[in-house]
């Protein structure tokens, strides 16, 4: 499979190429150190005062429309810390470091462990957010990252079965997508789009992109529901 990264005709894009039973708190792997506050009751070690104010205000807002997501949020989420200087200007702008069941149970007889941890045995447990300082963003800039790292964190596998991409990773990101636009944070997220790394992210609502398979290219679109499709 190859990868091409141009645009492609009539103003498309070419480049080719069930919920888990919060687990005992003994076996998160918190970074040291204590959090100096929280945020909506998430540990935060932001420390710029705006910065606290933005993601507050995102968390607030899915706590209100989406009850269920925050707390799924609430169960994974153990720390929201600012990224490193060096990954943001490398052009990182958010990541999500989460940690799947079976990582946190890989010395453990999977045997002697409930039905409902083995069946959700490649679910994420839990991880942490990396957001940028909002001195190096705008505030709506840190609010879309937000919106789409706490996407990933909410994220099931079904989310990803759901998006019919054919590229996983492209499916991983169109769940966060849907995340953040179902908490509202679409008009965000689309301001940001002309930023992003589109062989990272895949395509964007009504994008259609191409990948390239042993010299033949095949056509996708992404709808407004967030799943692939096939063009003719």
């Amino acid at each position: 499979m190859g990868l091409i990264v141009s645009p492609s005709a009539g103003g498309s894009v070419l480049f080719g190429a069930k919920e888990i039973h919060p687990l005992p708190s003994y076996l998160w792997k918190v970074p040291p150190g204590k959090p100096s506050h929280s945020l909506c009751e998430l540990p935060s070690r932001l420390q710029e005062a705006v910065s606290r104010r933005v993601v507050t205000g995102v968390l607030r807002q899915i706590k209100e429309r989406f009850p269920d997501d925050f707390a799924r949020l609430k169960d994974r989420v153990v720390m929201i810390r600012a990224l490193s200087r060096d990954e943001f200007d490398s052009g990182t702008r958010g990541w999500w470091h989460g940690r799947k069941v079976w990582a946190l149970y890989r010395d453990v007889d999977p045997f002697t462990l409930s039905e409902e941890i083995r069946l959700n045995w490649d679910e994420t447990a839990c991880g942490i957010v990396e957001l940028p300082e909002c001195s190096w963003v705008t505030e709506d800039g840190l609010a879309a990252n937000a919106a789409h790292e706490f996407g990933h964190a909410c994220t099931l596998n079904e989310d990803v079965e759901k998006r019919q991409a054919p590229l996983e990773e492209w499916g991983r990101e169109a769940a966060a997508d849907w995340y953040a636009y179902r908490w509202g944070f679409g008009r965000l997220i689309g301001k940001t789009r002309r930023t992003r790394e589109l062989g990272h992210h895949g395509a964007g609502p009504g994008q259609t992109v191409e990948l390239e398979f042993d010299g033949r290219r095949i056509a996708y679109r992404l709808g407004r529901d967030f799943v692939y499709r096939g063009v003719e």
